[in-house]
């Protein structure tokens, strides 16, 4: 049951994710793109990777969603967002790595 709702929740992630870095890209040339994070962005330029910025825009903004919500429900909204942070952590050593080499 863990393993259906854990890769439930990533598969709707990644189709959010998806979806809306399209949008953002589309929207905005990478030079035009503005950071949702610039504490974060002073250590990774914005424009390198413009794909990996927008997912990890959006998992930021998943996980404050998160946090807002008013329920608890069952322990699955506290999973979640354990399951974002781990996909943030991802993103951000992607991109660090992709930086450096």
């Amino acid at each position: 049951m863990k393993n259906f709702l854990f890769g439930l929740f990533l598969g709707a992630a990644l189709m959010l994710v998806t979806a809306f870095s399209f949008n953002l890209v589309s929207n905005q040339s990478s030079a035009q793109a503005q950071p949702f994070i610039p504490g974060y962005y002073q250590q990774v330029a914005w424009g390198n990777h413009p794909e990996m910025d927008a997912a990890l825009n959006l998992l930021i903004k998943a996980r404050e969603h998160l946090e807002k919500a008013a329920h608890d429900f069952n322990g699955h909204r506290v999973k979640a967002i354990e399951y974002t942070d781990k996909a943030i952590k991802e993103v951000r050593e992607g991109i660090n790595f992709a930086d450096n080499h």
